[in-house]
């Protein structure tokens, strides 16, 4: 583990993924657009997951606190603020846990998607 630790800090964002995350976190939008806005070429802002799944993304993201752990803090803050409107944190609170996911040809929203995550993992454990 003390190997993984001393190789993740060699890793650094380069400042493309910066500025694009920074632009996606402070005008919200599509991730596809915050990359052409950084200056990603326009063939690499078509398949985000290559800004997404990089190691400096990950870093990056580290640094400046957006952690599945405190996105989950902040949320249960503002679900706590206002506990009868929870439909949208709690929509937003399931995709950044991974408890959603798309699934090809169903257009029933996070609800279908939700019990259908948790229906797998339940026959993954079972």
């Amino acid at each position: 583990m003390e190997k993984q630790k001393r190789k993740e800090y060699r890793v650094k964002p380069t400042d493309l993924q910066v500025r694009a995350t920074d632009i996606l976190v402070e005008k919200g939008g599509k991730l596809g657009a915050a990359m052409i806005a950084a200056g990603f070429d326009k063939t690499t802002a078509k398949n985000p997951k290559k800004l997404t799944e990089s190691k400096g993304f990950e870093v990056y993201c580290r640094q400046i606190g957006l952690t599945k752990e405190n996105i989950a803090n902040m949320l249960m803050d503002d679900l706590n603020a206002k506990p009868r409107k929870r439909v949208g944190e709690l929509a937003i609170a399931a995709k950044a846990t991974g408890l959603t996911k798309e699934v090809k040809g169903q257009s029933d929203g996070p609800n279908y998607n939700l019990v259908f995550v948790l229906n797998q993992a339940k026959n993954e454990t079972s």
